[in-house]
């Protein structure tokens, strides 16, 4: 797993049971999320994973010539996942791609964000194209769960529900994704840093009404099995 991606430091007070990176293992016990995700909604901090942002007028032929999916066509607001290989065709990571106005965003997953924008950095040649680490410009936080849509509007006043898979909505300097990763309705919300701290609250003092609590990986792991969804440096890797 990635731990080199730092994560927020707002859990320490709700005392919960940290992994390496200080990645929030646990903050109850992994069944009571397991059923919150299940049966309710369930907000989780993924800001351990990598964020690149990508500028310049060539990005999308750029990156069309080194994944593995056709990006080509990839239309504002819209995402797609694609895969960066090695020369032997390995994967070197599991990228997930968001076209904005100016811009693509990626969330790199578990490969540390640093080590794809050095891999990619090197074929950059005379390409218009700028690779940023946004890793702690942003913050990358989750709501999983059949409540998801609900808490979306309650907290954000943002209509999420009608976005398919991996669309988004923009919200100011801030992006909602529809991004199932358990097996139930899910979205990922990307906002600067310096607002994650008022937004996770808000979520915490908003959404206990509508049956929301803070989760952690060992839940979204379990659910993540259950779904039959694959997850780089644990199912598969540049190895195998």
């Amino acid at each position: 797993m990635n731990v080199s991606n730092r994560t927020t430091p707002y859990h320490e007070e709700l005392d919960p049971r940290l992994e390496p990176g200080k990645i929030p293992l646990t903050y109850a016990n992994a069944e009571e999320e397991y059923w919150t995700i299940k049966k309710a909604v369930g907000l989780a901090d993924m800001s351990h994973l990598g964020r690149l942002r990508i500028t310049g007028k060539d990005r999308i032929s750029f990156l069309n010539g080194l994944l593995t999916n056709d990006i080509s066509q990839l239309k504002e607001n819209a995402g797609q996942r694609s895969a960066l290989l090695n020369s032997k065709a390995r994967v070197l990571a599991d990228l997930h791609l968001y076209a904005q106005t100016d811009s693509l965003l990626v969330d790199t997953g578990e490969s540390s964000a640093s080590h794809v924008k050095e891999i990619l950095d090197r074929f950059v040649i005379t390409e218009d194209v700028q690779i940023q680490d946004s890793s702690r410009d942003l913050v990358q936080l989750t709501v999983q769960g059949p409540r998801s849509s609900q808490v979306i509007k309650e907290v954000l006043g943002a209509e999420a529900q009608d976005l398919k898979q991996l669309e988004q909505k923009t919200l100011g300097p801030s992006t909602i994704i529809a991004r199932d990763r358990t097996g139930q309705t899910g979205y990922d919300m990307i906002l600067p840093t310096l607002e994650a701290e008022s937004v996770w609250h808000g979520f915490l003092l908003n959404g206990g009404d509508i049956g929301l609590n803070p989760v952690g990986s060992q839940a979204l792991e379990i659910l993540r099995l259950e779904a039959g969804y694959p997850k780089y440096a644990i199912d598969f890797d540049e190895n195998t």
